[in-house]
């Protein structure tokens, strides 16, 4: 079944001046949800100059454009964020455009900053003219989250979005609930895959487990899917637990970072059982949660060659807590406050 037909986009030229302008006030969003963390490295960003410059092709900008009172719109970049920054950043003087003068390849930057030396700038008839440069713009009207999200897979073709990039894209409690954590605990980026909306998934599915401590693998794109769009508010006990496992956790990295990286690097679904064992025997000493997270990863790697997040490896990992939890009890009689869900 085909999805939904959406209104006709509008077709409109603009030029790096006004764009500019608007990035610089905030009235063009390049960073919404669904974007990737991709980046055009300077050279890259260099090229997209000097192509302005020479009149060569430059693909349309893409803008999903919202209302935000009588004389201003919000621009959403759905494509063209790696374009757009360019431009942003030669007019900010952060990278040059080369051209050969006399000979030589000297490097010609956009504006004279008082106070700052900038040998080689643009003349004002230069200046001019690029300011003046005009881009096509597509710009949609009136629409949701979700169309933008779908527009922007469709765009990217052969790069389709991950589970992640998606799961990314959903506002709803919890959804900004996770977001919060990784902006609390940075650090977390540090010990997993930081690329394309990785870290936010496992935590979204740390959460999962802390708050409804599955046995059985359920763990599926679809279920996490399902507990991330439920628009209920996030229980304080779940807050409270989580912030208390993300907190220990950010404290681990900081006091001994290499443990996670030892042997092999913790794998997702690693990562997200410790997060459960950081809650479900909570209040232990730093140095037991270090040694469990390396006999935990000794324990997997000796039952499993690919650590993957699927069923098997999911017992795997659930047999180890339960060995923990067994040993606990029988060592000094630690309770763990959790009561499992079938």
């Amino acid at each position: 079944k085909m999805s939904e037909t959406l209104s006709k986009p509008r077709n409109v030229n603009h030029t790096l001046k006004k764009l500019y302008d608007w990035m610089e006030k905030g009235l063009i969003d390049i960073n919404p949800e669904f974007q990737r963390d991709v980046v055009w490295n300077s050279t890259k960003q260099c090229l997209l100059i000097d192509s302005i410059f020479k009149n060569y092709y430059i693909p349309p900008i893409l803008f999903s454009c919202k209302k935000l009172d009588e004389n201003r719109w919000l621009r959403i970049c759905i494509d063209g964020k790696q374009r757009l920054t360019s431009i942003q950043r030669f007019m900010n003087n952060e990278i040059p455009y080369s051209r050969k003068i006399e000979g030589r390849m000297k490097k010609i930057y956009y504006k004279k900053v008082g106070g700052q030396y900038f040998p080689n700038t643009l003349s004002i008839g230069e200046k001019d003219e690029f300011d003046n440069f005009e881009i096509v713009c597509i710009e949609y009207y009136n629409l949701n989250i979700q169309r933008e999200q779908e527009i922007f897979s469709r765009v990217q073709l052969g790069m389709p979005l991950t589970v992640a990039e998606k799961l990314h894209a959903v506002t709803s409690p919890i959804a900004e609930f996770a977001k919060s954590i990784l902006e609390k605990y940075p650090s977390i980026n540090k010990i997993i895959d930081s690329k394309r909306a990785k870290p936010f998934q496992l935590i979204v599915q740390a959460l999962h487990m802390i708050e409804l401590n599955p046995t059985k693998y359920n763990a599926t794109s679809g279920v996490i899917t399902k507990y991330l769009q439920d628009e209920r508010s996030v229980p304080r006990e779940l807050k409270q637990e989580a912030d208390q496992v993300f907190a220990s956790l950010d404290i681990l990295i900081q006091v001994e970072e290499e443990i996670f990286t030892r042997d092999h690097r913790v794998s997702p679904i690693e990562f997200v059982f410790f997060c459960y064992i950081l809650d479900k025997f909570s209040n232990l000493e730093l140095a037991w949660y270090q040694d469990t997270l390396l006999q935990m990863k000794e324990y997997v790697r000796n039952h499993h060659a690919d650590i993957r997040f699927n069923q098997t490896v999911y017992k795997t990992l659930w047999n180890f807590v339960d060995d923990v939890e067994n040993n606990l009890a029988d060592n000094d009689g630690h309770k763990s406050k959790k009561n499992r869900k079938k």
